[in-house]
């Protein structure tokens, strides 16, 4: 058994050793949520160190030329651009829109978590849960010619016939429409393309929301442009009423304006020494209101305000390691709208203006309505960055749909799954998944992004790395063979692995029943505790898919167990990386990651007797990220003390798994470090809170940083 001794704890004299010199290197999209009801819950003195020096170059200064307008089209979503002033219609043109598709009815395909055949949108809620949307609330397909939205009620607004240019934000919209047996909110699918209908009748949409007007537009004819991005288009007239406007030009593309100090979405930790930036505070205003033609229910200001600041919060600042919390800084009872939920915009807006709400960095207006208003359970505009801050609404006063919105807010997307016939993984061609594999929409039970039900756990690694919540010591990323042991997400030290492979990006964690994720013991939908994987969604970066690894048999969508367990492994769709499940217990798992048929190098105990040794290899000036060190050792309860140093200053300090009781295994040490010169250190604490036996406490050998 090992345990993980927790740095600081003990008194720590280091004798000085000589160390060897080293290198080291407001998009707003939506996403609609459906009505949740009740479901069965489960709710150191050590011995002399010596170490390693090594020195780091300060960072070149970017150079990168300036992007075009189309460059920028062409770029992925969530890439940036140079601001511009708005076009003429000089402007080349972005070519033709595609050609539209033909939309799957809605309501034809099976749920996947649909045992006895009930249809989406035909679900019938229990009486414990809040209305359902009607079945003919299912949002047509906008390539298909729909507008992306529910029919609006008579009276309602029209949308202009001839827009011509205008300029505004890109708004992209999840639509869901689908209610689980039994009352939890499961959203919805995707179907690969992005833009059509999935298996339980979601839809990708796209506006460009101007002062005064949110403009429907294609998905397909604006594909590649960042969330978030302010544009200027030509929009045609619309092919059909109630139909988007196709883009005839792309004429201008502006990056989302990102707040200052803020973390960008996207490009992982920023820390320092492993040392996370400041903590910051997310500021919510809360507003219950009552959209035309519904009527108030019972819920009050209070009762909203208290889930916010009791389990959101307790959610967020969690999953966050204290760097991000919520807060309520104002409430409103009941407001009397003139709008109804057709129009997401207009109806925020109007709350807005009665409550004197204005937006801004950290801020977030979240609306509560009631749930005869026939509006779901709730929707949540994306950010273009974790601090951007965002508009939601919800008709459910629940802990987890107001922790997943505000998620969107902070520029999540969703939390889906891949299955795949005879596979773990599928191949992504670029316009749908290969032969034999769907993607399933909310199938993350693990996750808040996900489907939201009565068990909140760990954030998926890929949504905490995207926000930049997972320390520079917390994720080892690597593309080449390594073993490493990893923590549990829920505790503290390494303990996600990323691997990058040409097919994609995996994550990779250990979940245990214990902590945050103690739920796993028992909860009514199977889900298993272990090592699970995630991959970055090929077609957008902002969405995880959770993989199976359990690859069991029969109807693979009635099971939920997608655990890897010790012994079995998982081969990406491209056939280069198997990652491996060698053992687990309940203070961590240690995996193995395989490369083109290699595997890692034997490990070979160190010469000399001695109990650490750091095998650092030597790497160009010129590498970026984390340094990152390794070696092998062992250790009584298989944890090893380190330190990094500067001039005498310890800047950084934690804990390494590595072999227990005489066994020899690896260690991984990665951490973020500035430009300068350090040492590093690594030794086994003594457990008599003796100084230990120096003879063997670190064999010396000339090593130098690597980065990964």
């Amino acid at each position: 058994m090992r345990t993980r001794p927790t740095p600081g704890t003990r008194g720590r004299r280091l004798r000085p050793r000589t160390a060897v010199a080293g290198l080291a290197a407001a998009l707003v999209g939506a996403s609609v949520l459906l009505p949740v009801a009740s479901a069965p819950a489960s709710d150191p003195d050590v011995a002399a160190a010596p170490g390693l020096t090594l020195s780091l170059p300060a960072p070149a200064a970017d150079a990168s030329p300036a992007t075009t307008a189309d460059d920028r089209r062409a770029q992925a979503t969530g890439a940036t651009g140079a601001t511009g002033a708005a076009a003429t219609g000089t402007a080349a043109p972005a070519g033709p829109a595609p050609a539209p598709r033909e939309a799957s009815p809605a309501g034809t395909d099976r749920d996947a978590d649909d045992p006895d055949g009930t249809r989406p949108g035909h679900v019938d809620a229990p009486a414990t849960t809040t209305q359902p949307l009607r079945s003919d609330d299912t949002a047509p397909d906008p390539a298909a010619g729909g507008t992306g939205e529910a029919e609006a009620p008579a009276g309602d607004r029209t949308r202009p016939t001839a827009p011509g240019v205008v300029t505004g934000t890109l708004v992209r919209v999840w639509a869901e429409q689908h209610v689980e047996p039994g009352g939890t909110a499961v959203h919805a699918a995707d179907d690969g393309r992005g833009t059509g209908p999935d298996e339980a009748g979601a839809r990708l949409q796209s506006w460009v929301e101007t002062p005064g007007t949110a403009y429907p537009v294609p998905p397909t004819d604006v594909v590649g442009v960042a969330d978030g991005s302010t544009v200027t288009v030509d929009l045609a007239a619309p092919p059909a009423t109630g139909a988007p406007h196709p883009v005839r030009r792309l004429l201008e593309v502006a990056a989302a304006q990102q707040v200052e100090g803020a973390v960008t979405f996207g490009e992982g930790s920023t820390d320092v020494f492993g040392i996370a930036s400041a903590a910051v505070v997310h500021d919510v205003t809360v507003v219950l209101a009552v959209p035309r033609g519904a009527q108030a229910d019972s819920a009050t200001p209070d009762q909203v305000a208290a889930s916010v600041t009791g389990g959101v919060n307790t959610y967020w600042t969690r999953q966050s390691r204290s760097q991000r919390s919520v807060r309520v800084v104002a409430k409103h009872g009941w407001q009397t709208l003139g709008n109804d939920c057709s129009d997401a915009f207009k109806l925020w807006d109007e709350v807005a203006a009665k409550v004197g709400w204005t937006g801004g960095a950290r801020k977030h207006l979240l609306v509560y309505l009631p749930s005869d208003a026939g509006c779901g359970a709730g929707l949540g505009t994306v950010g273009a960055g974790p601090d951007s801050g965002g508009r939601s609404w919800v008709s459910i006063n629940s802990v987890s749909i107001i922790a997943h919105e505000l998620g969107h807010n902070f520029g999540l997307g969703h939390s889906d799954g891949l299955l795949c016939t005879g596979s773990s993984d599928g191949t992504w061609t670029g316009n749908a998944w290969q032969s034999g594999c769907a993607g399933l929409g909310y199938r993350d039970y693990y996750d808040v992004m996900g489907v939201s039900w009565s068990n909140l756990g760990s954030l998926a690694a890929p949504h905490a790395d995207a926000l930049g919540l997972l320390r520079s010591t917390e994720q080892l990323v690597t593309a080449e063979p390594v073993r490493v042991h990893l923590a549990p997400a829920s505790g503290d030290g390494l303990r996600v692995l990323r691997v990058d492979d040409p097919d994609g990006v995996y994550y990779v964690e250990y979940r245990p029943a214990a902590g945050w994720d103690a739920w796993l013991s028992d909860n009514y939908k199977g889900l298993d505790a272990g090592v699970i994987v995630h991959r970055r969604d090929p077609k957008d970066a902002r969405k995880a898919l959770l993989l199976d690894g359990s690859l069991s048999a029969g109807p693979r969508e009635e099971d939920w167990r997608s655990a890897l367990a010790p012994g079995t492994s998982l081969t990406t769709a491209s056939g280069t990386t198997r990652i491996a499940v060698e053992s687990q217990d309940e203070t961590g798992a240690t995996l193995v990651v395989h490369r083109d048929g290699r595997g890692p190098e034997p490990v070979q105990p160190p010469e000399g007797g001695a109990q650490v040794e750091i095998r650092t290899p030597e790497v160009a000036a010129a590498a970026t990220g984390p340094a990152v060190f390794r070696g092998v050792a062992t250790a009584p309860e298989g944890t090893l003390l380190w330190e990094v140093t500067e001039d005498g200053v310890t800047r950084a300090s934690g804990t390494a798994a590595t072999g227990v009781n005489g066994e020899f295994d690896t260690f991984w040490v990665p951490v973020q470090l500035p430009a300068g010169d350090y040492t590093f250190r690594a030794w086994v604490p003594d457990e008599s809170d003796g100084e230990g036996d120096v003879d063997r406490a670190l064999l010396e050998d000339e090593v130098s940083v690597s980065r990964l």
